[in-house]
């Protein structure tokens, strides 16, 4: 809530959905709308207009819990995105098949982080500038190898990743993968 807060999401576009009232008050002091309630009960998601929603994060606490909250939100808005936060790495697969868009897994994510960290320079700050969303990542270029050509011929392109990383459409590329090369 306070990350979609921060990155510009007005608190008045926010519904939180929890039964705990120390929940709701923590929410309830960002201005955001909350109802105290069971996410996994078909009323609850259609009380809060689940199927007029631009986004639903699912972060239930459970596993279990989560997918089924996914379940019923897909059942109800099919083409909505869902992201959920799934723990262990076993349950990632049925949260997918239940209608997850995104399944974000916070101890699969740190190992990735971790060993990002032993084996590149910059590597793990690359990814927390991704994920973070604050600082727009450093620009590295895509440069076309070669390919048998003189530099002559060669094709003059630079497409800067991180443009490519922050677009949110689709990009479609003229070049195959094995022609292209990360350059910093």
């Amino acid at each position: 809530m306070a990350e979609l807060i921060r990155r510009g999401r007005k608190p008045g576009e926010i519904v939180v959905i929890d039964p705990r009232a120390d929940a709701l008050d923590k929410a309830e002091s960002k201005d955001v709308v909350v109802l105290a309630g069971d996410a996994t009960r078909n009323v609850t998601l259609e009380a809060v207009k689940v199927g007029r929603a631009s986004a639903l994060i699912v972060a239930a606490g459970r596993d279990d819990t989560s997918t089924l909250i996914v379940l019923i939100a897909r059942r109800l808005a099919a083409d909505l995105p869902i992201s959920v936060v799934i723990r262990s790495e076993d349950n990632e697969s049925p949260a997918t098949q239940a209608g997850a868009n995104t399944v974000i897994n916070p101890a699969s994510f740190a190992g990735l982080l971790l060993a990002g960290s032993t084996s590149g320079p910059h590597l793990a700050d690359y990814l927390m500038d991704l994920a973070d969303g604050s600082r727009r990542p450093p620009r590295r270029g895509v440069a076309l190898r070669t390919g048998g050509r003189s530099e002559r011929d060669r094709p003059a392109a630079i497409l800067p990743i991180s443009d490519i990383l922050a677009d949110q459409r689709s990009t479609k590329f003229e070049m195959r993968p094995s022609q292209a090369t990360l350059s910093d």
